[in-house]
């Protein structure tokens, strides 16, 4: 949908008011000819390292050069996947966490999460989510999921908009797998955050 908005501007010069007429994208609230500031306050790729997340709990989640589910990273060549070469494991409770990312520059601010994220599980019997914390990891909100089944099965954008209390010092985000007890598909693989 496209929708004309009218405003009424003041010119400096003259001194007169005039009726200009803007197309806007209703879905993406932008107009031709411009577009918004973009701050960059977070990126990780896995090229150079783990990026400091950790896998806690029951889990298969590591860090490397992924060969099952997509066959590769997103970008580069490593990426955080339940199984870097094969299939998840039975009996998964666990997630990867990040470390704190300092987002308080931005106070009260919004904020806008993006990952790229394949994700194919047992649909109905296992699942993958994605959390995010504003304390440090003492509470926890979810932003995507609990989703089963064939949900990415191509790398896959996500992205969520934070309102401006996560604009915190000590943000965190987890990446949660959890399984039953039989049945295992390729899993939960997640690249280039920021």
């Amino acid at each position: 949908d496209s929708k004309t908005v009218n405003l009424t501007v003041a010119e400096p010069t003259p001194l007169s008011a005039a009726l200009y007429d803007f197309t806007m994208e209703s879905s993406t609230c932008r107009a031709p000819g411009y577009s918004p500031v973009v701050t960059v306050a977070y990126s990780e790729d896995f090229e150079a390292g783990d990026g400091g997340y950790t896998p806690l709990g029951t889990t298969s989640f590591a860090w490397g050069q992924p060969t099952s589910g997509p066959g590769g990273a997103h970008s580069g060549l490593m990426a955080w996947a339940t199984n870097l070469t094969g299939n998840y494991f039975d009996g998964e409770n666990g997630y990867i966490q990040s470390p704190a990312i300092d987002w308080s520059a931005f106070a009260g601010q919004p904020l806008t999460l993006a990952w790229w994220q394949y994700l194919n599980v047992a649909s109905g019997f296992d699942y993958g989510s994605v959390d995010v914390s504003r304390d440090g990891g003492a509470s926890w909100t979810t932003v995507m999921g609990p989703a089963t089944g064939a949900v990415n099965t191509t790398w896959t954008e996500q992205v969520r908009e934070l309102d401006g209390t996560f604009a915190v010092s000590d943000f965190r985000i987890r990446f949660r797998m959890t399984t039953d007890s039989s049945v295992v598909y390729p899993g939960f693989y997640v690249d280039d955050v920021s």
